[in-house]
């Protein structure tokens, strides 16, 4: 099981590429969306997201703010995943 997040003022759907890239037989890729609202950009048909409410220059308390939001999203993967699955996350 790997569980990854994405960066700040993305689509939730930013590391889909690498997951597919990288996939492996066995392998779960995990892509949680973060729960705040990014600032909006132009030609994008849906609203960015990021792990903390602020964007890069929060960046320091931005990612201990986000940690137990990330870490949650992490202990449901993994509590869905089948019997002794190890995790890794980025």
């Amino acid at each position: 099981m790997v569980v990854l997040g994405h960066g700040i003022n993305v689509l939730g759907d930013d590391l889909f590429g690498l997951a597919h890239h990288t996939r492996k037989a066995g392998v779960r890729f995990v892509l949680p969306e973060g729960p705040h609202q990014g600032e909006e950009v132009a030609g994008l048909l849906r609203q960015p997201r990021q792990w903390w409410k602020g964007g890069i220059e929060r960046w320091e308390t931005g990612v201990v703010d986000a940690a137990d939001k990330f870490a949650a999203c992490a202990k449901a993967a993994l509590a869905d995943a089948p019997s002794g699955a190890k995790l890794a996350v980025g």
